[in-house]
């Protein structure tokens, strides 16, 4: 039997967020990207190092993919290839497979203007040195540069493999759309390790001046952040000095303007211990199944019980499925707890009965998709 939660959402008075702040009179950040995308990484040896052969094939049982090897040395979880960059002590190289094998080689149009670009699973980014030479004074020590080699041939000059240890995920201004649809994915933590993936809070809506004290540039995931003084300087948005090179802007406020941690969390525990300390039962995704192979997830249940992990659509009515039920349901029960409305019209309802009214809806007005009202 699940416990229904008392929902009362949080005072205005009690809001450690604004919803109304004058922009930071500097201006605007800049975000750039651009339509490029890494190649295809190579198969590397298992171990600490990573070496640079030709000769390695996938059937020998001795190898892995560069991204798993990647995560494997930044003690990140293979499951759902999210690791703390914080981890990463040194710069790493990246090795791709060649698009030229004749002579094991990259065709230079390929790269000619990948200014910025991601490394596709990981949270790593490929940028071109001449961006990289242009922002150098201004990088801080928390950006690493490694190289970018092709399997069995040489290395790219042109290009650098970028972590950032000072990239925080990006901030979203507080709307109601955040929970306007039942996929709440970007919510779930890994069942076998608890980490939340932050990836889905970037691109930013807003810069939150506390986190980023020393204005230097960020790099997230294939994404350049720069602050106006020095995307002016080295004139970004040129188009003829900088072809490809695409931009949108970022407003700058000196406070937070969603609700959720700062810093951000790195896994579903810490996003809890932050409401609960502020007096605030935070509500978890169920899960569908739970199995002695997802630790994290197993582990939990242990200690605060199944129920309260695992999704019940027992006795509920209609089509829906149960993965649906139980994202409905969770993000009407996080809603309610920043808008007041929600919480009255749902601090009543048992948790079954939250399910049964979005089944209802559901197929009643099949033609709206996965939204469902409050």
């Amino acid at each position: 039997m699940y416990t229904v939660l008392p929902m009362p959402a949080i005072p205005v008075k009690e809001r450690w967020w604004k919803t109304k702040v004058t922009p930071d009179p500097r201006g605007d950040w800049l975000l750039f990207t651009t339509d490029k995308f890494a190649f295809e990484t190579a198969w590397c040896k298992q171990g600490p190092d990573l070496p640079i052969s030709a000769e390695l094939k996938p059937d020998s049982g001795e190898i892995m993919r560069y991204e798993d090897w990647a995560i494997d040395r930044l003690h990140g979880c293979i499951h759902c290839s999210v690791w703390d960059a914080k981890n990463a002590k040194a710069p790493l190289d990246v090795v791709f497979k060649p698009t030229k094998k004749s002579n094991n080689t990259i065709a230079e149009h390929h790269y000619k203007a990948m200014w910025i670009a991601p490394l596709r699973v990981i949270r790593m980014s490929i940028v071109h040195r001449r961006v990289i030479d242009a922002l150098m004074p201004d990088f801080d020590d928390d950006i690493l540069i490694g190289d970018v080699i092709v399997q069995g041939g040489d290395q790219i000059h042109d290009l650098a493999c970028v972590i950032d240890r000072g990239a925080l995920p990006g901030r979203n201004r507080y709307r109601s759309s955040w929970f306007s649809a039942s996929e709440s994915s970007r919510w779930t933590p890994c069942p076998h390790c608890g980490r939340l993936d932050r990836s889905w809070f970037w691109p930013p809506t807003y810069i939150c001046t506390p986190e980023f004290p020393s204005r230097s540039p960020r790099v997230y995931r294939g994404q350049l952040l720069v602050p106006p003084e020095i995307a002016s300087e080295h004139a970004f948005t040129d188009k003829a000095k900088w072809p490809t090179l695409k931009h949108s802007t970022v407003p700058e406020f000196n406070c937070q303007l969603d609700p959720l941690p700062s810093p951000m969390p790195q896994t579903w525990d810490q996003l809890e211990l932050f409401f609960s300390e502020r007096g605030y039962e935070v509500p978890m995704l169920r899960f569908c199944e739970i199995d002695q192979s997802k630790r994290w997830l197993s582990e939990r249940a242990e200690r605060i019980g199944h129920d309260q992990c695992l999704i019940d659509v027992s006795g509920i009515s209609g089509n829906a499925k149960a993965a649906d039920l139980a994202s409905a349901l969770f993000m009407l029960r996080f809603r309610a707890l920043f808008e007041s409305k929600v919480a009255e019209r749902i601090d009543h309802w048992s948790d079954k009965e939250v399910m049964q009214f979005v089944s209802e809806y559901r197929e009643a007005s099949w033609r709206t998709g996965t939204y469902f009202p409050v």
